[in-house]
């Protein structure tokens, strides 16, 4: 039995997952599933790297434009003093 779209994304995780055991235990399953479980865990392992390499590319920018402005006041204040 499928349910309608509107009342599928009205509910919870919580609510799919317990539906999905419900009919889990009464399934057949492929090969195919395995392998989706495969990839999907690939994804998953992929997005949390994407994600600490952009945050830690924000930090290399954050520390790269504090270096630019420590280097332009120097810059300045060597030309004020020797000027």
């Amino acid at each position: 039995m499928s349910l309608p779209l509107r009342k599928l994304h009205a509910m919870t995780d919580a609510e799919i997952e317990q539906h999905y055991d419900q009919h889990a235990e009464h399934t057949v399953v492929g090969i195919s599933y395995w392998a989706d479980e495969l990839e999907r865990r690939s994804r998953e392992r992929f997005t949390a790297a994407a994600d600490k390499l952009s945050r830690r590319s924000f930090v290399l920018s954050v520390v790269s434009t504090v270096a630019s402005v420590a280097a332009l006041a120097v810059a300045v204040v060597t030309l004020i003093v020797t000027g």
